[in-house]
């Protein structure tokens, strides 16, 4: 699986704060500049890492956001560095990229821990994984593959904490 990058996340930030379908850079400057100030710094460092910095300099011509262009991004190096140097608007933006991209990684290991508990449940409890995909809706291999393969991809989080909540229930 590919992680997220910074592009990727601010190329679906910025088009759910426009709500434009398609990425025009000049038309959402505009927009950013009178009527969706929270547009303004996602589409800036959106920007100065997709396209060069003459490009972006034409772009953003006549609006405020060349000023925040020149001033923080005319030569950057995106590391984690660079963004803490910069004002808390930025920051943040690029501690939701970070909290955004570890997403994945947070809930396989939620996935993993509620699997040794749950494996744990049931066998005190005595139920069969007939009785829980029954229960549950899941497909038997999904949930097989799960708990003893330790495949956590078929089966979402929600379900898994269904079946603990269950077990823990029938305790």
């Amino acid at each position: 699986m590919r992680q997220l990058s910074l592009g990727g996340f601010l190329d679906r930030y910025i088009r759910e704060l426009s709500g434009f379908e398609r990425i025009d850079i000049a038309e959402m400057a505009r927009c950013a500049d009178s009527i969706n100030p929270r547009l303004k710094e996602p589409l800036v460092v959106y920007t100065s890492i997709k396209r060069p910095a003459e490009t972006v300099r034409k772009l953003f011509t006549n609006t405020s956001l060349l000023e925040e262009y020149e001033k923080f991004f005319a030569a950057p190096d995106y590391s984690e560095e660079f963004f803490n140097g910069l004002p808390d608007n930025y920051q943040k933006l690029y501690h939701s990229y970070l909290s955004v991209s570890s997403e994945k990684d947070t809930e396989k290991q939620l996935k993993s821990l509620y699997r040794d508990k749950i494996l744990n449940l049931k066998t005190i409890c005595n139920i069969t994984n007939y009785r829980i995909c029954k229960n549950f809706g899941i497909n038997h291999g999904n949930l097989h593959a799960f708990l003893y393969q330790g495949k956590t991809e078929n089966i979402s989080l929600q379900k898994i904490r269904a079946i603990y909540d269950f077990l823990s229930e029938s305790k």
